[in-house]
């Protein structure tokens, strides 16, 4: 299979660009394994176990991203005599393979291009190829690169390398291969370096906040004063696992909380509590729990005792975590009620610190859209 490195460019810019670099791939490899850029692949298919085993919601917002930027083409054929859809394909655009022939016998830039004469593949892939086009884009690609601050990304992997603590690795180059059970790594397209790494992570964080946070943990995991152990031994594991860099960001006050014997779990919890103030539902701050109505936090509590649903939700806040939609910051607040509600019954101490810490960072950019929302209730 080959794939031009521009459709990889354009699907790595993508916000949402690890769950549709997988799904993209997905249907590239069936399209190779089928023969035609038109599989036939369903939705069912697609989503569960024998697929890629992903939820409803992030399968079909991840395929409505593809089909808006152009990747994929949804094609019904329709029964000739009821007209109501008999099969649906997905075309998969910019499929390359010279391996299978061209019904129309043409080939660009020495590569055959299987295409359906029926669908738009060949004008999408013949205008991506387009002299002009290619052109456009490597000034862009270019461009990109020239603004990116080596001194920053270099810096970031000195602090890491000189720290001298025992346990963590010295990294022998900041181009070196890197292999990890991280999600966020395994969604690449390619084998990531430390410098991929670092550039990915100094798009979500400010540089200062970075640098912070690495002082903060190299301070603290090996200090006898705080209970926080997590060894993440390298560089991209720290920068990309939910439980480094993000809990040592100085707005969350990481030498107070992992300090050793100031709080037991139940007073973290309390503490957790008296700060999480939702703002996109309506509720007494005085009957946090309501009988009358079955709603906590003004959630009911049918949904907050639905430990699957509530997990499902946690799955995909944590994949977006920075770029909440105003729906998914709802659906924060209600995984967070969820937790609280249930806290007698689950050790939710680690969990509820994580999402208090995702709910903080999002919580400002929605405080006008939700006072619009609870002034339309009232």
């Amino acid at each position: 299979m080959h794939i031009e490195s521009s459709v990889f460019n354009r699907l790595y810019r993508l916000d949402s660009h690890n769950n549709a670099l997988t799904l993209y791939m997905f249907y590239y490899y069936h399209a190779h394994r089928q023969g035609t850029n038109s599989v036939y692949a369903t939705s069912t298919f697609c989503k569960n176990g024998k697929g890629l085993g992903w939820s409803s919601k992030r399968f079909w917002d991840t395929k409505k991203v593809l089909i808006r930027e152009g990747f994929i083409t949804q094609k019904k054929i329709k029964d000739k005599k009821t007209k109501s859809p008999k099969q649906e394909y997905i075309v998969v655009n910019f499929f390359y393979d010279h391996n299978i022939e061209c019904s129309h016998g043409e080939t660009i830039h020495g590569e055959t291009i299987h295409s359906d004469t029926t669908n738009a593949l060949y004008k999408n892939i013949k205008n991506t190829n387009n002299k002009e086009e290619e052109k456009n884009m490597k000034e862009k690609e270019i461009q990109k690169e020239k603004e990116k601050n080596p001194e920053e990304i270099e810096g970031v992997f000195n602090l890491w390398n000189n720290s001298g603590i025992k346990g963590l690795t010295v990294h022998e180059s900041i181009m070196s291969k890197v292999t990890s059970r991280n999600k966020k790594l395994q969604g690449m397209w390619f084998t990531p370096t430390i410098y991929n790494a670092i550039d990915y992570i100094l798009s979500q964080f400010s540089y200062s906040q970075i640098i912070q946070s690495i002082k903060n943990y190299l301070e603290i995991f090996p200090s006898d004063q705080y209970w926080y152990t997590i060894n993440f031994k390298t560089l991209p594991e720290f920068l990309l696992n939910n439980k480094g860099l993000r809990q040592f960001l100085p707005e969350n006050n990481p030498h107070q909380k992992f300090i050793k014997n100031q709080y037991k779990p139940e007073d973290v919890i309390d503490a957790l509590r008296k700060k999480f103030i939702p703002i996109t539902t309506i509720y007494s701050p005085t009957e946090l729990l309501s009988v009358s109505s079955n709603t906590y936090y003004g959630f009911k509590t049918e949904e907050l005792n639905n430990a699957q649903y509530i997990n499902g939700l946690i799955y995909d806040i944590k994949a977006a975590e920075r770029g909440l939609s105003f729906s998914y910051f709802n659906f924060l607040e209600k995984a967070i009620s969820s937790l609280l509600f249930r806290r007698k019954h689950i050790d939710i101490t680690e969990l509820l610190i994580e999402l208090i810490a995702i709910w903080v960072m999002n919580k400002d950019k929605h405080e006008g859209d939700a006072k619009m929302w609870r002034d339309n209730q009232l």
